[in-house]
């Protein structure tokens, strides 16, 4: 075999593999932050706007206490803990420390509406 045709054998191995590969990538789940991903999420259940608010919880809370809310030595056990534990109590988070724990509620109905979440946040930029 000439060194033309064993490239064009590889190449067409290649796209062959290339061809596999997405396919499995096109029905792969999406990829997730163990601690930082909703309950409902972690449930298969459908997102919503409310989803969207727990990630902004979690953001938030690591931003200011500079550790995740959840968490855990695999990232197994971090979705356990945000399925069963409460978040961590927030330290460092001042005043901002009950609107976070209300954006990491477990159920996406017991967190707050984004129009009360404007509201406090708006109330804190005003006292810094």
């Amino acid at each position: 075999m000439t060194l033309l045709a064993l490239t064009a054998c590889a190449v067409l191995a290649g796209a062959r593999s290339l061809l596999v590969v997405s396919e499995r990538v096109a029905d792969a789940p999406p990829a997730l932050t163990p601690a930082y991903v909703a309950p409902e999420q972690i449930r298969g259940l459908e997102s919503s706007p409310a989803t969207d608010l727990w990630g902004l919880g979690a953001t938030l809370f690591y931003a200011a206490e500079a550790s995740a809310a959840f968490g855990g030595p695999s990232p197994t056990a971090a979705m356990a803990a945000v399925l069963t534990d409460p978040p961590l109590t927030p330290r460092r988070a001042g005043s901002l420390g009950p609107l976070l724990i209300g954006l990491l509620a477990k159920d996406p109905g017991d967190r707050p509406a984004p129009a009360r979440i404007r509201s406090d946040l708006s109330q804190l930029t005003l006292r810094i």
